[in-house]
């Protein structure tokens, strides 16, 4: 699974690039924004799932508890 991140300013807009979010996928979501998360002062996240589908609810409880 791919991710896009961009920062403006203190603001960071994190979005998966593939629409199929499974709980292993989960997993590497949570490394990829700490790791984009390390890279400056952040005040705000916003998370874009607006195009992600959720494999089964695995997917879904993994990404709200990551």
């Amino acid at each position: 699974m791919d991710f896009f991140s961009r920062f403006y300013g203190d603001t960071l807009i994190f979005k998966p690039k593939n629409v199929l979010l499974d709980d292993l996928g989960t997993l590497r979501f949570k490394r990829e924004l700490m790791m984009a998360l390390g890279k400056g002062e952040i005040k705000t996240i916003i998370i874009n799932l607006s195009t992600v589908k959720m494999q089964d609810s695995t997917g879904l409880g993994a990404l709200l508890f990551a």
